[in-house]
């Protein structure tokens, strides 16, 4: 019964290289190359929101994306700053990324976070 076995599986394993099979390469390569064109049209898809004469493209989905102010809390020193809606929710995103730890997302948002509201940034997540 075991030489039954190591024959079947043998004889499994010389069948798989004289006869590779192409369509696992080849779907996984379209399966790639569909998730590069989905990652591409979200990039794409990306919202743009002016505010103070400026644009800004959101690096994530945001709840509130107008540009009404609103007052954030650091909730570990208690010093406080004033943030449009869309940024506010850019912060929230990365304190959800910290506690769900994703860390490249996180590392994305606060790179757009400090390049773009670097004052608030040293208040609430430096």
């Amino acid at each position: 019964m075991f030489n039954f076995v190591w024959i079947r599986g043998s004889l499994e394993t010389k069948v798989q290289q004289r006869y590779p099979f192409k369509t696992n390469k080849r779907t996984s390569e379209r399966a790639e190359e569909e998730e590069e064109e989905k990652k591409k049209q979200k990039r794409d898809n990306m919202k743009t929101i002016e505010f103070e004469n400026k644009k800004y493209k959101l690096p994530c989905d945001v709840v509130y994306d107008d540009c009404e102010l609103v007052e954030v809390v650091n909730p570990y020193s208690g010093q406080k700053c004033i943030l449009p809606r869309f940024a506010r929710g850019v912060y929230v995103a990365i304190k959800n990324a910290e506690v769900d730890g994703k860390h490249k997302k996180m590392r994305k948002l606060l790179d757009w976070f400090s390049k773009n509201f670097t004052d608030e940034y040293y208040t609430l997540l430096d």
